[in-house]
């Protein structure tokens, strides 16, 4: 015999599981919510931390490179103003400084307390076109060397070799003009004087030939290029300085 048993409906345990699930959910959404708001709160601290040092050595580097920028322009400042006195004392020790130019070399790298030189290097010849032209001042009075020989200067003439020569040779006979001794000089003191250590070194070791005069050129790049000089000692001299041959660029000195 069949025994009917009523079917037992349970809509309200139904409706429990659904609401428990829905609860679990909104929980789990909850938390979920709940943790991605937490999230930048847990890491601001380590954000802090990690800008605190960055900015210190921000601060450091930029305080470094401003001390180092006076250092340096201080610096500078200070050499420009050494190297402006150095030139200043340059000019006052040596005449060859015109017009804030050395004539004859590069600037000299340091003097000694007596204001000479030290290290000082001319310039090679081929780049100096022209050499301070004192000529005007040197026929003001005789030029003497420190041998105590006497030139007479005139400016703008040439003695040129192979005329006749006032003097005469050890035999009686007319000399013959010659360029005895081709030298580069940077001035012309230092042509004569040249004439007058020749003479020194040949009275020494017993030589006959004698420098009597000399021929300086200004255009020192042009005239060393050409002759491998721009200085010559000559063994005489001519009866009058009018006698020479015009020369614009040059300086011939007389033996008194």
């Amino acid at each position: 015999m069949a025994v009917n048993v009523p079917r037992i409906s349970t809509p309200a345990h139904s409706g429990l599981i659904s609401s428990s699930h829905e609860i679990k959910e909104n929980f789990s959404r909850s938390s979920v919510v709940e943790e991605e708001n937490a999230q930048p709160d847990s890491l601001s601290p380590k954000r802090s931390l990690w800008r605190a040092p960055f900015i210190l050595i921000l601060g450091v580097a930029l305080t470094a490179i401003i001390i180092v920028s006076a250092v340096v322009g201080g610096g500078l400042g200070a050499s420009l103003a050494h190297c402006k006195s150095d030139l200043s004392h340059a000019r006052s020790v040596n005449p060859a400084f015109t017009n804030g130019t050395p004539t004859t070399g590069g600037p000299p790298l340091a003097t000694t307390t007596g204001g000479l030189f030290i290290n000082y290097a001319p310039q090679p010849t081929n780049t100096v076109e022209t050499l301070y032209d004192n000529c005007t001042l040197l026929t003001k009075s005789p030029y003497i060397t420190q041998f105590d020989d006497k030139f007479s200067v005139y400016c703008g003439i040439d003695i040129n070799a192979g005329r006749n020569a006032v003097e005469k040779d050890h035999s009686g006979n007319v000399l013959s003009l010659a360029d005895i001794v081709p030298i580069v000089a940077y001035t012309p003191e230092a042509c004569m004087q040249a004439c007058s250590s020749f003479n020194k070194m040949a009275l020494r070791w017993g030589r006959d030939e004698v420098c009597r005069s000399i021929t300086f050129n200004y255009e020192m790049a042009l005239t060393v290029n050409v002759n491998g000089a721009n200085c010559w000692l000559k063994n005489g001299t001519i009866p009058a300085p009018a006698q020479a041959e015009g020369c614009d660029s040059c300086l011939s000195a007389f033996l008194d």
